[in-house]
């Protein structure tokens, strides 16, 4: 018989999150850390919302609503989630990178997601979101869209995603 631990039991109710945040230490890259002003509101979301569902779209309407379409990274190289969240402005991925901190932070799975081909079929490299409410909806800030049907994507593991941000810093991507 399985027995549940207490671990089990919090994250069931949605005040554990299973994911190692880290929210100081510049030596390590971390794409998704978080800053501890977004930690409080985030805290906010986790207190009147809940359902996954209800926490998923209101991460999607916060980032939506605070976060600009920009091109700075053409100067520096990609940024991780709290840079996006400090400058109110990142293009598809790092919005997405901002996304999925802020969703695992509440205890929802959640990954990166290359799209290949858009929801209209256009062939595109752009990256956005998948979270589990329990189930998979894709979340892309870019396209203005929580649960967009794009027609060809790929979800990346975190070791994928650590690789492409790495790279991403020593180039103009």
């Amino acid at each position: 018989m399985f027995k549940k631990s207490r671990l089990f039991e919090k994250a069931q109710r949605g005040s554990y999150s299973p994911y190692v945040m880290s929210f100081y230490d510049n030596s390590i890259i971390d794409m998704y850390g978080l800053t501890s002003d977004l930690c409080g509101v985030l805290d906010g979301i986790r207190v009147q919302s809940h359902s996954s569902y209800a926490r998923a779209k209101k991460v999607y309407d916060l980032v939506h609503d605070s976060i600009s379409y920009g091109d700075i990274k053409r100067n520096r190289g990609y940024a991780g989630a709290k840079e996006v969240w400090r400058n109110k402005e990142g293009v598809c991925g790092e919005m997405s990178y901002l996304y999925i901190a802020a969703t695992r932070y509440l205890g929802l799975k959640s990954s990166y997601v290359s799209v290949s081909h858009d929801v209209a079929g256009k062939k595109v490299n752009h990256g956005c979101a998948a979270v589990w409410t329990p189930k998979m909806t894709l979340v892309d800030i870019a396209y203005h869209s929580f649960g967009i049907r794009h027609r060809k994507y790929t979800l990346l593991s975190d070791k994928a995603v650590l690789t492409n941000f790495i790279n991403w810093q020593k180039s103009d991507n």
